[in-house]
């Protein structure tokens, strides 16, 4: 399953090998790492929402591999959005539009909608309320991936009682402090979170608030922009996670009960 494939189509601005020229972070980025990893066809593709950081590189990844079926919310019909559900059609794959208490299984793992709501009605343009609100678990462990919903969704989540509780935490809209509110870290209870994005791409996030927050309960915080590609190993009630900083390799283990952020050791 890969949901979302980052970024903006356009010209870069930051240095290294994509400076000042045009570039496709589905192209240039997520469908060569997949390869990298022998990934050849890809079981579900999920679009969070419709803004272009989460959208842009999914045009690569529809025209490069394989699709099984093709999740979204309700959303507004952008260019881009409306762009996008073509060329899925296109292709012939099969699509399912998902609303909270949406519950599917796929080889073991259990994969609920949590939002948005039934009667939710998505706004004329793009908002990141509108986004589909996911939570993955398999065998005990769990990972909450809330796109970008802002507070006022968190405590309609928090209301819903629904099941919350994860291991892992994506936290919403890069750390903006519009989102991760202590309630809802608290009900979510994570041992760790991954923040997207970062200063390198969105300005003054993450916010000193989320982070200050996030830390204060004890939550191990990677960010994509600090500690690169991040790929977090559950088994059973451990966790192992793998950062990828440009060409280092650090290899961080949190063992059972351990909330302090684990130990640093050798890949």
């Amino acid at each position: 399953m890969l949901v979302d494939a980052s970024g903006t189509r356009n010209r870069s601005t930051s240095e290294g090998a994509f400076q000042g020229r045009l570039w496709d972070p589905g192209e240039d980025i997520v469908s060569p790492y997949l390869w990298s990893r022998g990934v050849k066809r890809i079981d579900v593709v999920v679009l969070s929402h419709p803004h272009e950081e989460h959208l842009g590189g999914l045009f690569a990844v529809v025209r490069n591999f394989p699709i099984g079926e093709f999740w979204h919310a309700a959303n507004s019909a952008t260019p881009a959005y409306s762009g996008l559900l073509e060329r899925v059609r296109q292709k012939g794959v099969a699509e399912r539009t998902l609303a909270a208490g949406d519950e599917l299984e796929r080889g073991g793992a259990i994969v609920r909608a949590l939002w948005p709501a039934r009667s939710w009605r998505p706004s004329g343009l793009p908002s990141h309320d509108d986004s589909l609100v996911l939570r993955l678990s398999y065998h005990g462990a769990s990972v909450l991936l809330p796109g970008d919903v802002s507070t006022e969704v968190e405590q309609a989540l928090l209301a819903s009682g629904e099941p919350l509780e994860s291991q892992v935490l994506k936290v919403a809209r890069h750390g903006s402090n519009s989102s991760t509110s202590p309630e809802f870290l608290a009900r979510v209870n994570p041992r760790l979170a991954i923040v997207t994005g970062g200063a390198g791409g969105f300005g003054n996030l993450p916010s000193p608030e989320t982070l200050e927050r996030l830390r204060g309960r004890g939550i191990r915080v990677f960010r994509s922009d600090i500690d690169g590609a991040t790929t977090v190993q559950m088994r059973d009630s451990s966790l192992a996670v793998r950062c990828y900083p440009g060409f280092l390799t650090t290899l961080c283990r949190f063992e059972s009960g351990d909330r302090k952020g684990g130990v640093l050791t050798p890949p």
